[in-house]
């Protein structure tokens, strides 16, 4: 399988410790939600609540 997106090293702003490669996308994903775990079920749950209708 080809990769088709930009491959960034993704790392902990706290301390500057790397963390896994990932695609550019999932990273600035991961950065906008803070990479906090918080903000990320809010969106799922969020997301979920339009499933079920």
């Amino acid at each position: 399988m080809d990769i088709t997106a930009k491959v960034v090293l993704d790392h902990r702003h706290s301390n500057g410790t790397s963390r896994a490669f990932l695609c550019d996308s999932c990273n600035t994903g991961l950065g906008r939600f803070k990479n906090g775990e918080s903000y990320l079920q809010n969106a799922i749950t969020y997301l979920s609540e339009f499933e079920k209708k």
